[in-house]
């Protein structure tokens, strides 16, 4: 009723001599309905000002294809922060990981050079050095807090694998064995 009152409204304006702007209507189809755009105006005057108005010419656009194609842009914009906000948190994420696999490699290292020239562990003794702040007698003065094994050990059940303490001939070697899949959940604690 209100979409037809004010097309009702914008023709009796165009028949008194007065150009309408566009009128926005919702008209019903058998698919639903769609909003179109009217502009309506008089044609006429007999080539006087004020002179009497001939007819009125209405023309209507289909908008739904455009109203379409504004809700595609919006979803792409949308789409493009998204990915945006994603590739950020991967940048900020990677630049931690970095560091931190750097310095796991450095360590390794460290470790490696430090177990070949070491005395090891004796083989009765490696059950308990997995154990929180379990220091071995031999290694009492040197700098340490006894968890360096214990963490590396309880990453790698979290991960379903194991810590292995092995012969290095001379020195210790320690082995991280993680499961090819990977786990499939965590565990309880």
């Amino acid at each position: 009723a209100d979409q037809r009152q004010a097309l009702t409204t914008a023709f009796a304006a165009a028949l008194a001599g007065q150009h309408h702007a566009a009128v926005n209507l919702m008209l019903p189809t058998p698919k639903g309905a769609v909003r179109s755009v009217w502009a309506i105006a008089p044609v006429g005057r007999a080539g006087q000002p004020g002179g009497p108005i001939e007819a009125v010419v209405a023309i209507g656009q289909d908008q739904s294809k455009i109203d379409l194609l504004q809700q595609q842009i919006v979803r792409a914009e949308r789409l493009a922060t998204l990915g945006e906000l994603a590739a950020g948190v991967v940048h900020e994420l990677n630049n931690p990981l970095t560091s931190i696999v750097a310095y796991t490699d450095y360590l390794i290292r460290k470790h490696i050079a430090h177990a070949q020239a070491g005395s090891g562990i004796a083989h009765e003794d490696r059950g308990r050095v997995i154990e929180r702040f379990v220091r071995l007698e031999q290694s009492r003065s040197e700098p340490g807090s006894g968890l360096g094994l214990s963490l590396a050990s309880a990453v790698a059940h979290l991960h379903a694998g194991e810590l292995r303490l092995e012969d290095n001939g001379p020195g210790l070697r320690a082995v991280i064995a993680l499961p090819r899949a990977g786990p499939q959940a965590l565990p309880a604690p």
